[in-house]
């Protein structure tokens, strides 16, 4: 059985989050669980607008027989997607080259919401029967052909849903690449800040379909 606790590093609670809205299938018999920089946007749009889910205040969730459906990334490569989020919203002309900044960056490493561990967003959630895909390339592939197996065999996710937007803003990507530059020097105290993210993704089978028929 996989049922998140509190995560053991207690300040990083998900009560200190804006809490994002679950969506429940008409059936109520899948529900998407969002986490932050895990396509949560994407994907909150591939099964609202695609599918027709509805919104469900994650305080009211009741369901607990439907199965979950979780996103996990990587921790690192999420990481970098976050602190870029935080870096552009709040400190665009971060210098890279001070090297007293760049290890207090990475001594802190949790910056905000967009940082925190992903095991923060699933508190209190009995996964034993989730139905885990992973953020990576094959991500709208995986969704689609497992809606194509459970619901509609001749579904096509809507065109424009997939749009990065680091690549599409210039400093954006700037301060993501970066970022990668560096993170490798702390891999340590990624594992250390992840561990409890690590331990969940690494118990855990994901979602893998075949690609045959994508076309």
């Amino acid at each position: 059985m996989i049922h998140i606790k509190q995560c053991k590093k207690g300040s990083w609670r998900l009560s200190e989050q804006r809490k994002h809205p679950y969506l429940i299938s008409a059936d109520e018999s899948y529900v998407f669980l969002p986490i932050l920089k895990n396509a949560h946007s994407f994907t909150s749009q591939f099964f609202e607008r695609g599918l027709g889910w509805n919104k469900c205040d994650p305080d009211k969730f009741t369901f607990t027989e439907a199965v979950k459906i979780v996103l996990l990334r990587d921790p690192i490569v999420r990481w970098v997607s976050g602190a870029t989020e935080y870096l552009h919203l709040h400190h665009r002309d971060f210098n890279f080259n001070n090297d007293d900044l760049l290890r207090l960056l990475f001594d802190i490493i949790i910056v905000d919401e967009h940082t925190k561990p992903q095991v923060t967003f699933l508190e209190g959630k009995d996964l034993s029967n989730a139905l885990f895909f992973n953020v990576d390339d094959n991500l709208t592939k995986n969704l689609t052909k497992w809606v194509r197996t459970k619901f509609n065999p001749f579904f096509t996710p809507p065109v424009d849903l997939w749009q990065n937007a680091t690549v599409q803003n210039s400093t954006k990507k700037f301060i993501n690449n970066r970022l990668q530059e560096f993170v490798n020097r702390y891999k340590e105290r990624f594992e250390y800040c992840y561990e409890e993210d690590y331990n969940l993704i690494n118990s855990i089978n994901f979602y893998k379909g075949c690609y045959r028929d994508w076309e």
